[in-house]
């Protein structure tokens, strides 16, 4: 079908005449020398469209922008003479449409914006592209002149040229030259190549073919131009459906072959010369109506694909598939049979990026069917128990139980039950389904199918499901199918069973049935069907069931009474976002990361929702997503005073008209439970009662407030109102190091079919401090803080202590008698750390950016260091010696970081208001022991090493008046801003060689090396916050040494010994090794003398008589 021109939906084939407007009044506009594009976008996906639906294309291609007098513009009429007044321009265009990945079955037609003045479509011609007949017109066409030779250009293909007036450069507005080579054909010089010209000329119109003669000058002289005319109807669209390959489009072969690309299995759409309107430039929107891939039965019109073929499609389609092994797909028979039997066939576009497991649950669910893997392999199974024949298919399921389950077949661990029953609360028990879908019958309109169980409404109250959003149905009986068995599903299956079995069940698989015994729970042969299945740490299998209700996951198929309203219009513009509400979370509403909640709505009864665009620096925009659905949002229209909680005296008094919300009956049980959640200013509040006042104003009484932490405070008359209905939160999680940085956001709203999108320029953009608020929730305490030896060393160890916000915990060590006088010795990550500062109290604390466990958790150290032999340098005693660089300074005995600026660059410092710090504090800095300070033990040996530092944080401001209560904290500047600043301690360690490796962070504990050097690294995330570092202790703990000879000989004038590996010194303290020798081989009156010890060795002689003699010695040296 590539080439295959498409026509226009009935009704709105009148939308392409574009009446032009007959004003004549004022002195005609220079012309637009640009257009502007529905939607033209680098990176989107190539849309996959299954079934039939409606979609809307990005363009992919424009040119040959020109334009023409509208009637009576120019002057001159027959023959050029005449006056006429100022109507406008009739602009022109022609564009490439991409739809969506091919080779596609079918184009069915297009919808066009409107024009409000179009009339019906004229058969002439002339009227059709708003001239007359006769009259004279200019046109002017912009062209880039390209590189492959001859270097020619075309002008409109409607029309050959007859009387150049100007070819000028765009850019400096000079003339341009070039040779006429035919009809319409410029040729340019290759100096010219790349320019962007303009090419004014006119003609006269008339339909059909027509020489005629124009007048121009040259060198003095009068010259005529005979040229022919060619004026036809504009062509319409042509289609293009995505084969594998696929031809170019002609127009572009013709007139652009540098640009002429096949695309193939892209489905596609051009047009060529489109009028855009009278003083238009804008492409007005345009939709299309496409059978896409794998419709069921496109020739008995089941359009609607089946979702056993969209499953296997989406996975294994080897150009836009997910690259999913054919292989590992199961046997999909039943899930097919299901589907097709019950008509439960769908028309998806996937538009958006979004991840694939997403995608396909979504569409799995809505067929009532579940997903699992097993066995290698994708396996689909369906929820019914019933047997269905529908469209020549018949599903047959296998319901029967294959295990009866009872007491002796399940594990139970104590007094554990065997079975574990959890029952849906009443208020899950929806009774109320509403199933949004985009009716085919209806132009593909967003509609909502109510489904509700009437019984239960009467006996229990209205109770409305999150609203289903099935954008993939396009047949409302399928939407009453879906949105029935959903109901039935929400309302009656609410029972879900856990158990364990042995391996020896291995067999079974989710969607299989057995029944349970249980006499605990008065289940006797009960069916259930299993959810899933999980292999536990002793090889069990955990088991998690769901009541198996006959004929529940069926539903009766029905005529389907269905009405429809007046006429969409379907380009309709759905209007501004009413004002968003931004805000963060408090931590119990958290799951592992820090998040920004959104919410919108529009007044515009044609708002359909809006995709939410992202920036932090208000320039470059991406986008984050489309709000899930409208979100019940309005105003206070009474203030409401600060109370306590609960408020039983207040009345919340809020309208909702503005996103024509309605809320529904609730209980002072609700509110309790922070069921009816809502957001006012940046308080978090339940209600129990919300009784209607009139239209969309109720009164909520029983007023739960400050819920979860959230300020209670007073709220005027016109504050924002949420209800923070979970389905309507668009969610933005962020990193710590977002917090402090402006969020900008835009909220391009789409009307209530999806079209009429606004774009980035068009919408204002809110903004929203991120402050990680949800960090000031306190943390768990540490638990099980005890002292526990290693190797001699004290060790400190405690439980993990886990948190809401996705970051990892680290735990704060401090050193003191109490915790406002102690210091910061570490923060570490593990769960174990030595007691490094010897005897005292130590204290722990678990830290998340800014959040911290509430109350400190310390123990009492004694006995806390065993060394033996231990070699240590203090900084602080030695003047911090070493060597500083990367921002580092030494500033009153105290190591810390540098100021950044450069005041020598500053004009005049008395200026400015803060000399010392001019430019904030550097971000980070480094300190080298010095090279006296590092330790040769003599020999390669396993050593303990401690290197123990206590530092702090200080505001280069010293401004702690934003603490609520420093008098509640011991230690201001450390509570507040200790979670800015870090010092890691590193050291780096050489073998024999003296060769050092890698600086490797220090943690506590034995290193084997001869050769041990430090240094530390300070770190600051903010300008105005230094660290200081108070103290620094470098230890290494040299093990005993023991040397030793035997029957070693020694000349008679004496023999020195050197040591195999040399002393550092001896023992208890001493200077040098403790040595023993003796004579191995005595003579009466010997005498043994040692002489020249050292730390390397030692002299021996044996006298005997005063003379030396030749003698043998033991000797052993002790030390280390």
């Amino acid at each position: 079908m590539s080439g295959v021109e498409i026509a226009l939906a009935a009704g709105e084939i009148l939308a392409v005449g574009y009446a032009i407007s007959q004003a004549r009044s004022g002195q005609q506009a220079a012309p637009i020398t640009g257009m502007r594009l529905q939607t033209s976008a680098y990176g989107l996906p190539v849309p996959i469209i299954y079934g039939r639906t409606r979609v809307y294309g990005n363009c992919i291609w424009y040119g040959d922008f020109y334009h023409v007098n509208a009637p009576n513009s120019s002057s001159g009429g027959k023959g050029g003479g005449g006056k006429g007044g100022g109507a406008g321009y009739n602009y022109y265009a022609s564009f490439m449409f991409g739809i969506g990945e091919g080779p596609i079955t079918n184009f069915n037609g297009a919808w066009i914006d409107p024009d409000p003045t179009s009339g019906v479509l004229s058969t002439d011609p002339l009227a059709f592209l708003g001239m007359t007949d006769g009259q004279s017109y200019q046109i002017t066409e912009t062209r880039t002149i390209p590189a492959n030779s001859p270097n020619q250009v075309w002008v409109s293909q409607y029309l050959s040229v007859q009387s150049i007036q100007s070819v000028v450069d765009t850019l400096s507005g000079n003339p341009v030259g070039y040779s006429m080579v035919a009809g319409g054909v410029l040729q340019f010089s290759p100096n010219d190549v790349g320019r962007t010209i303009a090419i004014t000329y006119t003609f006269v119109a008339q339909i059909g073919t027509q020489v005629v003669s124009t007048p121009y000058t040259k060198g003095g002289k009068t010259y005529y131009n005979r040229t022919t005319i060619h004026l036809t109807r504009p062509a319409r669209f042509s289609g293009f459906d995505g084969t594998y390959p696929q031809s170019p489009w002609s127009y572009l072969n013709t007139n652009h072959p540098e640009a002429s690309y096949g695309y193939p299995g892209v489905a596609y759409v051009g047009a060529a010369n489109f009028l855009l309107g009278t003083n238009n430039t804008a492409l007005p929107n345009i939709s299309y109506d496409v059978t896409g891939l794998m419709p069921y039965n496109n020739g008995a019109g089941i359009f609607d694909a089946s979702p056993k073929d969209i499953v296997t499609d989406f996975l294994t389609n080897s150009h836009y598939g997910c690259g999913f092994p054919a292989a590992h797909i199961g046997d999909l028979t039943q899930f097919g049979n299901y589907c097709v039997a019950n008509g439960l066939l769908f028309s998806p576009a996937y538009t958006q990026p979004k991840a694939a497991h997403e995608l396909l649950s979504s569409l799995i669910a809505l067929a009532n069917c579940g997903s699992f893997y097993s066995e290698g392999l994708l396996k689909v199974v369906p929820f019914s128990d019933t047997v269905a024949t529908g469209n020549g298919v018949t599903y047959t399921p296998n319901a029967t139980p294959i295990y009866a389950l009872n007491d002796t077949n399940f594990i139970v661990s104590g007094s554990d039950d065997p079975v574990k029953v959890t029952r849906k609360a009443v208020q899950d028990a929806y009774n109320h389904v509403q199933v949004q879908f985009l009716d085919r019958a209806n132009q593909y309109n967003q509609t909502t199918f109510d489904i509700k169980d009437q019984a239960s409404i009467e006996a229990l109250g209205d109770r409305v499901a999150p609203l289903i959003t099935a954008h993939e149905i396009a047949n409302p009986a399928v939407a009453r199918i879906v949105g029935q068995l959903a109901l039935q599903r929400m309302s009656l299956i609410r029972n879900q069973y856990e158990f364990t079995l042995p391996m020896n069940y291995c067999l079974l698989e989710p969607g299989d049935y057995v029944t349970l015994t249980d006499a605990n729970l008065g289940l006797s042969s009960y069916p259930v069907r299993l959810l899933s299945i999980e292999e536990d740490a002793e090889c069990n299998l955990k088991v998690t069931a769901e009541d198996a209700l006959p004929g529940v996951s069926h539903s009766t198929a029905y005529i389907t009474p269905w009405s429809y309203a007046s006429m969409t219009n379907l380009n309709g513009h759905p209007g501004n976002v009413n004002t968003p509400a931004i805000f963060e979370p408090p931590a119990e509403l958290l799951t592992n990361q820090l998040e920004v909640w959104i919410a919108a709505s529009g007044a515009s009864p044609m708002w359909g929702g809006c995709a939410v665009w992202i920036s932090y620096d208000n320039a470059t925009y991406e986008l984050l997503g489309n709000v899930p659905s409208i979100a019940r949002q309005g105003v206070l229209t009474a203030a409401l005073p600060a109370s306590g909680d609960p408020d039983t005296v207040d009345t919340l008094a809020v309208d909702l008209s503005e996103s024509n919300a309605t809320l529904q009956g609730s209980t002072q049980a609700d509110a309790d439970a922070y069921l009816t959640l809502a957001w006012i200013d940046q308080e978090l509040i339940a209600y129990g009662g919300a009784a209607l006042v009139s239209g969309n104003a109720y009164n909520l009484t029983y007023i739960r407030r400050g819920i979860y932490g959230t300020p209670i405070q007073s709220h005027n008359a016109g504050a924002t109102f949420t209800r923070l209905d979970t389905s309507s939160m668009l969610r933005l999680a962020f990193s710590a190091d977002k917090i402090g940085k402006t969020l900008y956001a835009k909220f391009l709203s789409y009307n209530s079919v999806g079209a009429s999108a606004q774009q980035l320029s068009d919408v204002r953009a809110y903004q929203y401090a991120i402050n990680g608020s949800a960090l000031n929730t306190p943390l768990n305490n540490v638990q099980n803080l005890v002292v526990a030896y290693q190797s001699g060393i004290a060790m400190l160890t405690w439980n993990a202590v886990s948190n809401p916000f996705g970051l990892a915990t680290q735990y704060e060590i401090r050193f003191g008698p109490t915790f406002g006088s102690s210091s910061v010795i570490a923060t570490t990550g593990h769960l174990l750390y030595p007691a490094s500062q010897g005897d005292g109290t130590y204290w722990v604390r678990a830290v998340v950016n800014l959040a911290y466990s509430q109350t400190p958790t310390s123990v009492a150290v004694s006995g806390a260091l065993s060394t033996v032999n231990p070699i240590t340098f203090d900084e602080v005693a030695t003047g911090w010696s070493g060597n500083l660089s990367s921002g580092a300074v030494l500033s009153g005995g105290i190591l810390e970081l540098n100021s950044a600026g450069n005041i020598l660059g500053v004009a005049n410092v008395l200026t400015m208001g803060d000399v010392l710090w001019y430019g904030g504090v550097q971000s980070s800095g480094e300190y080298d022991f010095p090279a006296a300070h590092s330790v040769n033990i003599g020999r390669v040996a396993a050593c303990n090493v401690f290197l123990n530092t206590t530092y702090g944080a200080e505001s280069i401001y010293d401004n702690v008046l934003t603490a609520a209560n420093i008098l509640a904290d011991g230690d201001v500047l450390q509570s507040f801003l200790g979670s800015k600043v870090s010092v890691t301690p590193q050291i780096a360690i050489a073998p024999a060689s003296g060769v050092y490796g890698a600086w490797q962070n220090f943690t506590p504990g034995a290193y084997s090396g001869q050769y041990f050097k430090a240094r530390l690294l300070l770190a600051s995330t903010d300008a105005s916050v230094t660290v200081e570092v108070l103290s620094c202790k470098f230890t290494v703990d040299v093990p005993n040494m023991t040397l030793s000879g035997q029957s070693v000989a020694i000349a008679a004038a004496g023999t020195s010994i050197a040591y195999a590996s040399p002393y550092n010194g001896g023992p208890n303290g001493a200077a040098l090794p403790s040595l023993q020798a003796t004579i191995a081989n005595a003579q009466q009156g010997d005498t043994l003398v040692i002489s020249s010890q050292t730390l390397n060795g030692f002299t021996a002689q044996v006298l005997n008589g005063g003379v030396g003699v030749a003698r043998n010695i033991n000797w052993q040296a002790q030390g280390y």
